[in-house]
C-alpha cells in the first residue's frame, strides 16, 4: 500500500535576511536537498525579520536579486518574493500559513542559532504543528545542544524534527560585511555574481564600524 504521505507535495522553506546570501547559505540548502526528498525548495528573503532591525545598507530588492543569483542554479530551488511583496515584519508562521494546505508538507530549514531559539518565535506552537523542522548546524560543537533542543521540542510540542549531522560550513554575513568595510578579500565566501552586485551597487562599504 502506498503511504498517503508520499502523495503529498513536499515543500522546503528557507527564510532569512540573506544580507548578503553566502556560501554557507548555499551549503545549507544543498545539504537539505541531499537529506530530505523535496519537490521544491523556496528561498524566502524577509522584508523585515522579527529578530533584527531594518537595515539601511541594502534593500529588499537588492537582497532578492542577490538570492536569485546565489541560489538560481540549484535544482528544485526557487527564490520567492512573497515576504518582500507583503511588506512589514516577516513572521515565519504567516508564510507557513500562506503555503500550507491539505495536499502538502512544509519542511522549514534553519541554522542552529535559529533552531535553539525556535520556541521563542512568534506563534512557535503553530510553527511546530504546521511544519517539520530541518536543522543544519552552523558550528561543529553545536550537536549536543541541538540534540537537547530536539528532545525538548518533541516532548513539549510533539514536533517533527530532522537534525542533519554534517560538518558545517562556518560563514557569517556580519563578518562578510565587516570584510567589505575593511577592503578584505570576500571571494571565499560569496559567489562571483553576488560579489559583482555588491561592487556595482556599492553595498555594505558605507556601514559605520
Amino acid at each position: 500500500m502506498t503511504n498517503c504521505k508520499d502523495k503529498l507535495e513536499r515543500i522546503g522553506l528557507y527564510g532569512g535576511t540573506f544580507s548578503p546570501p553566502h556560501k554557507g547559505h548555499i551549503y545549507a540548502v544543498k545539504t537539505m536537498l541531499e537529506h530530505i526528498a523535496l519537490d521544491r525548495l523556496l528561498i524566502m528573503p524577509a522584508y523585515i525579520p522579527p529578530h533584527k532591525i531594518k537595515n539601511s545598507y541594502d534593500t529588499p530588492k537588492q537582497r532578492y536579486k542577490m538570492c536569485q543569483l546565489a541560489f538560481g542554479d540549484i535544482p528544485k530551488t526557487l527564490v520567492s518574493d512573497y515576504e518582500i511583496s507583503k511588506g512589514g515584519i516577516s513572521y515565519s508562521i504567516e508564510t507557513i500559513n500562506y503555503l500550507k494546505n491539505e495536499e502538502n508538507i512544509i519542511y522549514m530549514l534553519c541554522g542552529s542559532d535559529m533552531f535553539i531559539t525556535l520556541d521563542k518565535w512568534y506563534k512557535a506552537d503553530e510553527i511546530f504543528q504546521k511544519a517539520e523542522i530541518v536543522c543544519v548546524p552552523r558550528f561543529s560543537d553545536d550537536m549536543n545542544k541541538l540534540e537537547d533542543k530536539k528532545k525538548l521540542y518533541e516532548k513539549e510540542y510533539s514536533a517533527k524534527i530532522h537534525l542533519i549531522g554534517v560538518n558545517p560550513l562556518v560563514i557569517s554575513s556580519t563578518e562578510i560585511r565587516e570584510k567589505i568595510i575593511n577592503g578584505e578579500n570576500i571571494t571565499p565566501y560569496l559567489t562571483e555574481d553576488v560579489i559583482k552586485i555588491i561592487k556595482e551597487e556599492n553595498l555594505y562599504s558605507h556601514i559605520e564600524k
